[in-house]
């Protein structure tokens, strides 16, 4: 919400999905329903296709207002996600923790790995952020 804020009194025109977060214990909790998503995991294994081909399935051709608006979504998402995983180090940015909103935002989820903890010193990712070819794709 922090990162939202900074960024809507500056006019720069990044998008994150703010959510609630209960504290249950040392080492779990529960994060408030983020409705109308699916893990990029999800996609990548149901629908067998690309992401960009993926787009093109859920919001029509690349030239369609449907396909420019949800592309236009997920850049403004991406962005403003890597910057947050850059700036707070948070590792573990897998398929399974990135949700792809209907409207083509991205939204990512467990943030239990930043600042370079890791459980039993396991070795995460060394890219700063999760930035695929995919996604540039999709960026055009």
């Amino acid at each position: 919400e922090m990162f939202q804020k900074i960024w809507e009194l500056e006019h720069v025109p990044l998008w994150v999905h703010p959510y609630r977060i209960l504290c249950l214990s040392d080492d779990s909790g529960l994060i408030e329903p983020i409705l109308n998503t699916v893990s990029l995991h999800q996609v990548k294994k149901h629908c067998q296709l690309s992401l960009l081909q993926y787009f093109i399935k859920e919001y029509g051709p690349m030239t369609s207002e449907g396909f420019l608006t949800a592309q236009k979504n997920f850049v403004q998402s991406c962005a403003a996600y890597c910057l947050i995983c850059y700036l707070i180090q948070v590792k573990d940015r897998h398929n399974g923790n990135i949700l792809l909103q209907s409207d083509g935002h991205l939204i990512h989820i467990d943030f239990g790995f930043i600042l370079s903890t890791s459980p039993k010193n396991l070795g995460f990712e060394k890219s700063p952020f999760k930035l695929t070819a995919e996604f540039v794709e999709i960026m055009g």
